[in-house]
């Protein structure tokens, strides 16, 4: 075999050796391009989940806080309503008192208004006889 025939033996197992070689290098490299890429796009797509999540994070958060200070104030006015109804109730038991002692007052006076009237008609009796 002589030179040229070698070296064309040679170039043409070479230059498809090397082409594949330097081609799947580039596959490779876009392969690992487009893998970066795709994770790039997953973690915005992740950070989009993350904010939204957050954004109802915060929102739930301040509606526990209004319910929390609705529920606060809601307690300080059952508090005051109580403290009202005892006293009312206090007043109350006090009133019945008093009532059933003008009953009672009521009562005897009617028997002394009772009395007095029959001692007058007897009076009246005897002084038109």
């Amino acid at each position: 075999m002589n030179e040229t025939t070698i070296t064309l033996l040679v170039t043409t197992l070479l230059a498809p050796l090397a082409t594949w070689l330097l081609s799947r290098r580039k596959y490779q490299a876009d392969a690992r391009s487009k893998e970066l890429e795709n994770e790039d796009k997953s973690l915005d797509n992740d950070r989009k989940e993350m904010d939204i999540y957050r954004s109802i994070i915060n929102d739930l958060k301040s509606e526990i806080e209004l319910r929390s200070e609705q529920q606060r104030d809601l307690l300080t006015q059952q508090q005051d309503l109580l403290t009202k109804m005892q006293i009312i109730s206090e007043q109350n038991t006090e009133l019945l008192k008093k009532v059933n002692q003008l009953e009672k007052d009521y009562e005897s006076l009617n028997r002394n208004y009772n009395e007095l009237r029959k001692e007058y008609k007897k009076l009246l009796i005897n002084k038109n006889q």
